[in-house]
């Protein structure tokens, strides 16, 4: 069966079973308590807390830790090699957004050993280090580098003004711009006077957010090779900021409603915005997606408490239900989801801040196999991020 039949035929299947768990029709006691996630704790550099922000579908997973110095460093981390120091560029601290499936890595170092602050957007490649993306001429002193592509192409933003600079700051504004080899293009503005890129998909679409004409808002954009920017709107409210693009255009990212909470997204084309809900709270952010759409981030819970989430067919579902209880873990954001189904991002585990990595449970014990309707039922909504992972482990292997 074409791997796209069978994840419609999963997602139908999921919607059902979340009716049915909804009305409480629990199949066993065994079931309830299973985990769905495995969670690996993927330690620091020495120091005390790490944050994961990026993973590849080889299960390479990026971010930032601090070191036994108390400095703050780009990792990258590797399942039976650990998290490695991809060190900087003059001053102390560096962070890292992004990898694909080439082991490429995007991200930002800082450039001085004092305070002066500037810092340039890098590209990581295995062998070669990291590569300063440079800034935009004449003059640029700062840039970011956010999200990179299959292809290597990275994004984010750089100033034109000499120094150090915020992309919001009226003195030296900050411009979305997209790093093909080590060629930068500028890629304008909805009308204000600064952008920012956050995302990039492997067509070379880029999505992210912009001050509007007048600088009266700023709105998540959408930019595509020859069309330029499109305004995403809102969901009511005056701004909105979109965080990442998959492969068939859909955006996710935050957007204020028209009572001025902040809400998850998910935009596609013939749907528009879609507010994804909280947890109880009345905020929440849409981080990373997939290419089947599962959407991960952060939500406020009904005592303001900031949770993980995973979103699927209409359903958030806080990523702490879905782990074993006595793993010690409270997970506060996810940041990015890859194809496997598997969830980075960092959470508090013994009074600390680590990286985490959640993978999917394809197996269990006390759970039946979802050969069957009575299966399906037990192994509950998010036995379909499993299926859909032996799928295309299956796939591969053929």
């Amino acid at each position: 069966m074409p791997t796209s039949t069978l994840v419609k035929k999963l997602k139908k299947l999921s919607f059902s079973l979340t009716t049915i768990t909804a009305l409480g029709l629990a199949t066993s006691q065994s079931a309830e308590a299973a985990s769905f996630y495995s969670i690996s704790d993927l330690g620091t550099l020495g120091g005390t807390e790490s944050m994961a922000y990026g993973i590849n579908n080889l299960g390479q997973v990026v971010g930032q830790s601090q070191t036994a110095s108390g400095a703050k460093r780009a990792f990258l981390w590797t399942d039976g090699v650990g998290m490695s120091d991809l060190g900087h560029f003059g001053s102390n601290g560096s962070y890292a957004t992004s990898i694909n499936d080439s082991g490429q890595v995007s991200g930002t170092s800082g450039l001085f050993p004092d305070s002066r602050g500037e810092a340039r957007a890098f590209r990581y490649t295995d062998g070669v280090g990291k590569v300063n993306l440079g800034v935009l001429p004449p003059n640029g002193g700062d840039s970011r580098g956010n999200d990179i592509n299959a292809s290597g192409q990275v994004v984010g933003w750089a100033n034109r003004g000499h120094g150090f600079g915020y992309p919001e700051s009226n003195d030296n504004p900050g411009y979305a711009v997209r790093w093909t080899g080590s060629s930068i293009q500028s890629l304008g503005t909805l009308g204000g006077y600064y952008s920012v890129g956050t995302g990039i998909n492997d067509n070379g679409q880029v999505t992210g957010y912009s001050a509007t004409a007048r600088n009266a808002a700023t709105h998540a954009f959408l930019w595509t090779e020859g069309v330029g920017m499109t305004d995403l709107g809102t969901l009511g409210g005056k701004n909105s900021y979109a965080s990442k693009i998959n492969n068939s255009g859909q955006v996710v990212g935050k957007s204020q409603t028209a009572n001025g909470d902040e809400r998850a997204f998910l935009w596609n084309e013939s749907d528009g915005m879609t507010d994804l809900g909280t947890l109880g709270g009345k905020n929440s952010y849409a981080w990373g997606i997939n290419k089947f759409g599962l959407v991960v981030g952060n939500s406020d819970d009904a005592n303001e408490s900031s949770r993980a989430f995973l979103w699927e067919n209409d359903v958030m579902t806080d990523l702490n239900s879905l782990i074993a209880t006595d793993s010690g873990w409270e997970l506060k954001q996810a940041r990015d989801i890859n194809d496997l189904g598997q969830i980075v991002g960092w959470g508090s585990i013994n009074g600390k801040t680590h990286a985490f990595l959640l993978t999917p449970v394809s197996e269990h014990k006390s759970v039946p196999e979802p050969s069957s309707t009575l299966g399906l039922l037990a192994f509950g909504t998010f036995g379909v991020a499993s299926l859909l992972k032996r799928k295309q482990q299956e796939k591969v292997l053929n």
